[in-house]
C-alpha cells in the first residue's frame, strides 16, 4: 500500500483545482478544518507524520507584516483578502509554495 503524505496532497494539481471535491467547499476555513482533522486523527491513532505547516503561522505573519502570529495563518490570510474565502484559499496555495522554498 502506498503512503501519501499531507504535503503530497497539498501539492497535487488536481487537489488545488478541485479542492471542493476533497474537502467539501472552496473555502480556506474548510481546508484549515480538513488539515487539523487529519492531524487530530494522526495523533489519535499514533500515525507518525510531521506537521508540515510547522512555522507557517510565523512565516505568514512576517509575509503580511503582522507583529505576531497569534491569529493563525487562516485568519491572517482571510483578513488580508477581506474575508473572501475563495480568494484566501487560492492565496494559501501560493503562500504554501513560497513557504516550502524556505525550508
Amino acid at each position: 500500500m502506498n503512503s501519501v503524505k499531507i504535503a503530497d496532497l497539498l501539492e497535487l494539481e488536481n487537489f488545488r483545482l478541485r479542492t471542493p471535491m476533497y474537502i467539501g467547499e472552496k473555502k480556506i476555513s474548510a481546508l484549515n478544518s480538513f488539515i487539523h482533522g487529519i492531524y487530530y486523527a494522526f495523533e489519535t491513532y499514533n500515525v507518525d507524520e510531521a506537521y508540515i505547516l510547522k512555522g507557517f503561522d510565523d512565516w505568514v505573519a512576517n509575509y503580511y507584516k503582522y507583529s505576531e502570529s497569534t491569529l493563525g495563518w487562516k485568519n491572517m490570510i482571510l483578513e488580508h483578502f477581506n474575508y473572501d474565502e475563495e480568494k484566501s484559499l487560492e492565496e494559501f496555495f501560493n503562500l504554501y509554495d513560497k513557504f516550502k522554498k524556505t525550508l
